[in-house]
């Protein structure tokens, strides 16, 4: 049976479901990242939950030491036993440790539940079922029917997102009361939740590095509440004017929401005006200049200019045909000539001398007239009629 796909497309219940109903046969793997979780089948039924060979970082492994069924030595001892025949690594247990049969189905029962209640909470993902022949199965665990662990993992997912948004959510943080420290929980997962409270890690930072359940946590971190041998404090910054804010957090959420969308759009902008600065001009006459001012101080000129050429034509009667003639005449200095020429301001006479039309760019500078020219500052009729036909 080739099954394979991801967990967008069709989810972790609908894929043990499948197997269980078409009573198949073979190892499904499902992978989240760098994480790797299989599950053996037999003809429908769930056999194992766990690698094999087991390595020291196996979750099963992990999940025996964090709740103090096994030690360290123990751990050793287990992994390193050169088995003289093939069996499942979890048979050895009850022989090599100081487990007894009833633990190690107690504890295998609550691995695997924790296991599934894993995987449900996965939304994205992949998995691959290979179907064949599986290893030899464990003596002492199994087989399971997968839908009851199914409906018992999805009523614990419920009430558990029912405790984190009524009595624990997840930002607070848990302290041990005077009167637990040393004292001897009996219960397993209290024991391994009052290790790992240190009074500044989070709910959420303790059930994320946890090899447990996070509804078996929660269950046992609301008995320890409830006995008062646990005190849950809400996180408050050590700053007095955050602290404040933090407080109030209702009545300045939205103040605080506006005052950082404007801190956003205020480093925005002036990154973009930075990062122009920094670019080169693209208006080569003065790297300075920007465009506006560019076309401005263009457009004065011109008007300048077309007095000078109006003066000279009340002396000859006709347009100059350059800036030389101006010069000539006395209207233009040689310096103020050389200016112009270096501003692309030039025109065309037209008509014997009659009219004229700008021709500013002329040289290759600029391809189009300029303001000036296009509004006709300047310009005699005949130099307006003769730049809308240029046009």
């Amino acid at each position: 049976m080739a099954l394979q796909g991801t967990l967008q497309d069709f989810g972790a219940l609908e894929t043990f479901q499948l197997i269980a109903l078409q009573q198949k046969t073979g190892t499904l793997e499902i992978t989240l990242g760098n994480t790797r979780r299989p599950f053996v089948f037999e003809n429908g039924l769930l056999l194992a939950a766990h690698e094999a060979p087991l390595k020291a970082e196996d979750p099963l492994v992990r999940f025996l030491l964090e709740t103090g069924y096994l030690k360290d030595e123990d751990v050793r001892v287990w992994l390193s036993f050169p088995s003289p025949q093939p069996v499942d690594p979890v048979d050895p247990l009850a022989r090599l440790t100081d487990m007894s049969e009833d633990d190690v189905v107690t504890a295998y029962d609550a691995f695997l539940q924790t296991t599934l209640d894993e995987i449900l909470t996965w939304h994205r993902g992949r998995f691959q079922f290979h179907s064949g022949k599986v290893g030899i199965p464990s003596k002492l665990v199994g087989p399971w029917k997968i839908e009851g662990l199914l409906m018992e993992s999805m009523r614990r997912l419920d009430e558990l997102a029912d405790l984190q948004a009524v009595e624990l959510p997840p930002g607070m943080i848990p302290k041990l009361a005077l009167k637990a420290r040393g004292h001897g929980f009996e219960d397993r997962n209290q024991r391994a939740l009052v290790k790992r409270i240190d009074g500044r890690r989070s709910l959420q930072d303790l059930t994320d590095g946890s090899a447990l359940a996070c509804y078996d946590l929660y269950q046992a971190l609301r008995q320890l509440r409830d006995e008062g041998h646990v005190e849950l404090a809400e996180w408050i910054p050590a700053c007095l004017w955050v602290q404040t804010l933090w407080r109030q957090r209702s009545r300045w959420r939205a103040a605080l929401y506006i005052v950082g969308a404007a801190a956003c759009l205020t480093g925005m902008t002036l990154g973009v005006q930075a990062f122009l600065r920094s670019q080169p001009s693209p208006w080569p006459l003065r790297d300075t200049f920007s465009f506006l001012s560019h076309e401005g101080e263009l457009a004065r000129r011109a008007y300048a200019a077309a007095q000078l050429l109006e003066v000279y034509k009340l002396r000859n009667g006709h347009y100059p045909q350059d800036h030389a003639a101006l010069v000539e005449d006395g209207l233009l200095r040689a310096a103020t000539e050389d200016e112009y020429r270096r501003w692309r301001l030039a025109w065309i006479v037209r008509d014997g001398g009659e009219a004229y039309r700008w021709d500013v760019g002329s040289s290759g500078a600029r391809s189009q007239p300029t303001a000036a020219a296009r509004s006709g500052v300047g310009v005699t009729p005949a130099g307006r009629d003769s730049l809308r036909e240029a046009n």
